[in-house]
């Protein structure tokens, strides 16, 4: 006898990413829409699997009707919020101590994009914060480049300054 066993899942989550007064066409008026981005992950057990489909809606604050956007903005906004979303997430483990943790979702986004300044700086406080300053060193360095008169930024060179010069 053979048994054939399929368990599959899927969880939707979304996230309110940000607001715009705009014309809304339902109800007739300018009105304040809020973006936001759905991510449903599916599991699938016969054979393991998982994906996620993202998406982006816009909200009406007039009539709370819902739409969609045009395929080429969602890609663009799905590409953006992905990364606000991860370096929010390693913000919020950064201030719970969860030092590598952060560090690993602010990588994440710096991935996505080589430039993006936010996964820079919580990278190199991560990095500071775990006293691999020679590590931190290379982020701050492309900060001050870019920022020489922010006071964060100063601070971390400062901070990396005392341990391994600059």
């Amino acid at each position: 006898m053979i048994f054939f066993v399929h368990w599959s899942s899927s969880d939707v989550q979304y996230f309110k990413m940000e607001s715009a007064d705009m014309y809304c066409d339902e109800c007739g008026s300018n009105q304040k829409h809020t973006y936001r981005m759905y991510e449903k992950k599916n599991k699938s057990y016969s054979v393991v699997t998982t994906s996620t489909d993202r998406s982006v809606t816009i909200t009406c604050h007039g009539c709370l009707s819902e739409s969609s956007i045009p395929k080429e903005q969602e890609k663009q906004l799905v590409e953006r919020y992905q990364k606000e979303i991860l370096v929010n997430q390693a913000i919020e483990l950064y201030q719970q101590g969860e030092y590598s943790k952060a560090l690993k979702k602010s990588k994440k986004a710096f991935k996505k994009d080589k430039n993006y300044v936010p996964a820079m700086m919580v990278s190199a406080q991560c990095l500071i914060a775990l006293n691999k300053h020679n590590d931190a060193k290379k982020y701050v360095v492309e900060l001050i480049k870019m920022y020489p008169d922010d006071e964060q930024v100063n601070h971390m060179r400062e901070q990396i300054a005392q341990t391994c010069g600059f």
